[in-house]
């Protein structure tokens, strides 16, 4: 909700700022809007990506490495202790595993949002 918001507010300023630009200087309106808007778009979209990618790594201890020990933040399994065993490709998500109550252990995957780092894996 608040990265949706802050999208739309970022797009929204881009938008106005490029459009005015161009249209202060002579360009018709319309193609400064059209303008406006594709710049406004594209620029909102790719600074919220750095904006999140930077708020996980200060916040949750992102990126994550296989071995990494993590803690569940929030679900059914909030607060249990897992270890990363795998990255998905290409999505900001990780399989963990986790010991349950009765001493088995599942395999489960959260986003970044989800977790934070305990300690980063031992090197060898």
């Amino acid at each position: 909700m608040i990265t949706t918001l802050s999208f739309y507010s970022l797009a929204l300023a881009i938008t106005v700022t490029v459009t005015w630009q161009f249209y202060s200087k002579g360009a018709d309106f319309l193609g400064s809007v059209l303008l406006g808007s594709c710049v406004g778009v594209l620029g909102g979209a790719i600074l919220c990506q750095i904006g999140y990618l930077v708020i996980m790594r200060i916040t949750r201890g992102a990126p994550f490495h296989v071995g990494d020990t993590v803690e569940i933040t929030t679900g059914s399994y909030q607060g249990k202790i897992g270890e990363v065993e795998n990255i998905c490709d290409g999505r900001l998500c990780v399989g963990v595993s986790i010991e349950v109550e009765d001493g088995a252990t599942i395999k489960e995957t959260f986003d970044w949002d989800k977790i934070r780092k305990v300690r980063a894996k031992q090197a060898v």
